[in-house]
C-alpha cells in the first residue's frame, strides 16, 4: 500500500540503509520496477553510517542538496538513532524527505515478514495466544467466499494470461514458492510467472506489464 501503484513517470531518489540478503532483495525489486515511486540510487551500509562521520556528513548533504528525498532504513537501528537528530535539523531548515521503515516497506511489497529485520519486540506486538474463535470462524468464511468470487470473475483472463507467458518463453505458468502460514502450515504461494525461467533476475516481456498491472497476483485468490 506504501509504494505500489498503476504506471511509470518520474521516480524520486532514494537512500537504502541497511544490510543482508532481504535487504539486497528489495533494492532490486524496487529497481527493476517502474511501478514504484522512487529508486534506490544510493545504499549505506548501517554499520559504516554508526561509525563514520564523514558517512554520515555525506547522507546529510545528500539530503540537504536535494539529490535525495527518500529514506528507507531501520528507526531502531544505532545508525538511524546517530542520524535521527541531525534529520531533525534538516526537517527545520525545510529540507524536504520522507522516511520509510525498511520492515514495513518490506512486508508490503513481499506480504511477508522479513524474519532477519525484525526484532523479538514485533512478537510481543503481533503475536497473540487469545483464542478468537468467532473471528477465526468468520474471516476463514468471508475468505473463501471472497476468493470464490475473484476466481469466477477473472476465470477468463486466467486463459489469456497462461497462453501469454507460454507463448513468451515457454515456461511454466505459474510461479509457486514455499511459504509458511498459520499453525506452521508450508503452503504453496500461487502467482503468475513474470521472471524468465532461464534467467531468473530477468523479467520476461509479459512478466512486465503483468506486474505493472498487478495481474501476477491474481491466483492468489486460490491461497
Amino acid at each position: 500500500v506504501i509504494v505500489r501503484r498503476f504506471g511509470g513517470g518520474y521516480r524520486q531518489k532514494a537512500i537504502l540503509i541497511g544490510s543482508g540478503t532481504e535487504i539486497e532483495e528489495l533494492k532490486a525489486e524496487v529497481n527493476i520496477n517502474h511501478r514504484y515511486p522512487f529508486e534506490f540510487v544510493y545504499h549505506f551500509d548501517p554499520k559504516e553510517v554508526e561509525e563514520s562521520l564523514d558517512m554520515q556528513g555525506k547522507l546529510l548533504e545528500l539530503i540537504s542538496s536535494g539529490d535525495a528525498s527518500v529514506i528507507v532504513g531501520d528507526p531502531h537501528s544505532p545508525a538511524l538513532t546517530t542520524l535521527v537528530p541531525l534529520l531533525s535539523n534538516l526537517a527545520f531548515l525545510e529540507a524536504r524527505f520522507r522516511f520509510i521503515d525498511s520492515t514495513v516497506l518490506y512486508e508490503s511489497i513481499f506480504d511477508r515478514v522479513p524474519l532477519s529485520l525484525i526484532r523479538t519486540s514485533w512478537f510481543l506486538v503481533n503475536v497473540s495466544t487469545s483464542p478468537t474463535y468467532v473471528y477465526d470462524f468468520f474471516k476463514r468464511l468471508m475468505d473463501m467466499v471472497a476468493g470464490f468470487l475473484i476466481s469466477i470473475i477473472t476465470a477468463l483472463l486466467y486463459w489469456l494470461i497462461s497462453l501469454l507467458i507460454k507463448l513468451d518463453d515457454g515456461g511454466p505458468v505459474f510461479y509457486m514458492p514455499e511459504r509458511v502460514g498459520k499453525d506452521n502450515k508450508p503452503f504453496r504461494l500461487f502467482k503468475f510467472r513474470s521472471m524468465s525461467h532461464r534467467e531468473p533476475e530477468k523479467i520476461t516481456r509479459i512478466g512486465y506489464w503483468l506486474r505493472k498491472l498487478r495481474l501476477d497476483e491474481f491466483p492468489q485468490s486460490w491461497n
